[in-house]
């Protein structure tokens, strides 16, 4: 058996190298470089531990949003909050209204 075998059988007994590969975090390249230098068995493989469920989950779903979607979504709701806040502002009083005369001295006629 060649050791790309030997690798592709490693890489079948250790699914969790799929999830760092397809996340960027390393590619197939270094891991085989990885298992070629050090083996199966050496503590390099303890920082590629299993990801949980929820966590892969949460992953795909972080993948799948459409930025520029979402992005249009939030604006539309901005524009809903600016036209509600306009319709439910208070306005000042009827300048127009009724506003009680000041009697104006008797003695100031042209506003001297």
């Amino acid at each position: 058996m060649s050791k790309k075998d030997e690798f592709k059988e490693f890489a079948k007994n250790h699914r969790n190298l799929v999830d760092y590969v397809s996340s960027g975090e390393t590619t197939w390249q270094q891991l085989y470089e990885m298992y070629d230098i050090y083996g199966e068995d050496d503590e390099v493989w303890k920082k590629y531990p299993a990801k949980s469920k929820k966590e892969l989950s949460i992953l795909e779903n972080l993948k799948s949003i459409d930025v520029d979607a979402l992005k249009g979504h939030i604006d539309n709701a901005q524009k809903a909050i600016d036209v509600i806040s306009e319709l439910t502002k208070k306005e000042p009083a009827n300048i127009n209204a009724t506003t009680p005369k000041v009697p104006r001295p008797i003695t100031n006629f042209f506003k001297d």
